[in-house]
């Protein structure tokens, strides 16, 4: 049945050494991000989204890290990412308040005079650290730096918008089939197989995969 078979299918994944690495990933990002040792919470939390893209958790404390470090655009990004992954009410309040934090700074920050700018500052930081622990300035880039940074940002956006174009029409291939499931429950329903689920996200993440290494090969 197909419940029972992806439940299988999640007990042989659990123990292989990709989801270990994103474990310890995470992990480490969150002890780090709580010792408010940023920057390197941001590289863990990184490295366990690059493992596992749709974990809600690494997004959301990615989210809050940026936030602290005043890269607000992306922390925005990222809680936008942790609301499409779960639906736990509590996250998704935290994913609320800290994109409408993000969207102020980011509004103080485009609208404010120099003065204002810097008052904007010193009020996203205040602001920053009720959110999300004591605030630490981002370290200064170096132009090549910026602009790899800038195309990886891009493609990550584009990335995000493949995933989620393969999520809806998988979500609009369910709704229009004809083919009836006999669920674990007993219970029957019309869905699409398991397996042309996965043709529609491995395409998808084989356009990801391109888009990635593309913005890689630019950015050298």
């Amino acid at each position: 049945m197909r419940l029972l078979k992806r439940g299988l299918l999640f007990a042989v994944l659990a123990t292989s050494s990709p989801l270990a690495a994103l474990a310890d990933n995470m992990e480490d990002g969150a002890k780090l991000y709580a010792a408010k040792d940023y920057v390197k919470a941001k590289s863990a939390l990184e490295k366990a989204i690059a493992e596992k893209q749709n974990s809600w958790k690494a997004h959301l404390y990615l989210g809050h890290t940026l936030l602290t470090l005043g890269n607000f655009t992306h922390a925005k990004y990222q809680y936008q990412l942790c609301q499409r992954l779960t639906t736990n009410a509590a996250v998704l309040s935290q994913c609320t308040e800290g994109i409408s934090r993000a969207e102020k700074y980011l509004e103080k920050r485009n609208n404010g005079s120099s003065s204002g700018s810097s008052s904007a500052s010193s009020s996203s930081k205040s602001d920053a650290s009720a959110a999300a622990g004591d605030s630490e300035k981002e370290p200064e880039l170096s132009p090549k730096e910026k602009r790899k940074k800038a195309l990886m940002d891009e493609a990550r956006e584009k990335m995000d918008k493949i995933r989620a174009d393969a999520k809806k029409q998988i979500e609009d291939e369910k709704n229009g089939s004809n083919e009836v499931f006999k669920y674990e429950d007993g219970s029957r329903g019309t869905d699409i197989s398991d397996e042309r689920e996965k043709e529609i996200m491995k395409e998808a993440e084989e356009k990801c995969k391109k888009i990635k290494d593309d913005a890689e090969l630019r950015s050298r």
